[in-house]
């Protein structure tokens, strides 16, 4: 079991190098596959009346020879930043998991501190 003290640096070097390495390897593999939907929803008939794309597979070959393979990684941080909760559920989970009853009591005085700190603002920043 991780002393009080022992906690802090298990975070830093073990679970947030981890789920950050999980939340990039999220964004860099569903990112393409994501951008191709995006494409095929958006677009419309040409003015012969046609659609630019005949399915997922043509519009991501007529982007690959356009535009170049990094055009699937537009927004790249912005879509990091959406599969961001892997790391609150990783650090959360493992508190639970290797230190039970003391690592609920401990978020539990995270979210009692945050829920205090939000009732004393000012009504009028609320």
């Amino acid at each position: 079991m991780l002393g009080i003290g022992e906690r802090p640096f298990r975070l830093v070097r073990t679970l947030i190098p981890q789920a950050s390495n999980a939340d990039h390897g999220c964004a860099c593999c569903s990112l393409p596959f994501d951008f191709v939907k995006t494409r095929i929803q958006k677009m419309e008939k040409g003015p012969d009346g046609k659609y630019p794309y005949n399915g997922p597979v043509d519009c991501a070959m007529q982007t690959f020879r356009k535009e170049g393979p990094l055009k699937f990684y537009t927004g790249f941080p912005t879509y990091c930043i959406r599969c961001a909760y892997t790391l609150h559920f990783v650090v959360k989970s493992d508190s639970t998991r290797y230190e039970g009853e003391r690592a609920r009591k401990y978020l539990n005085l995270i979210q009692h501190t945050i829920l205090r700190q939000q009732t004393m603002r000012p009504k009028h920043l609320l």
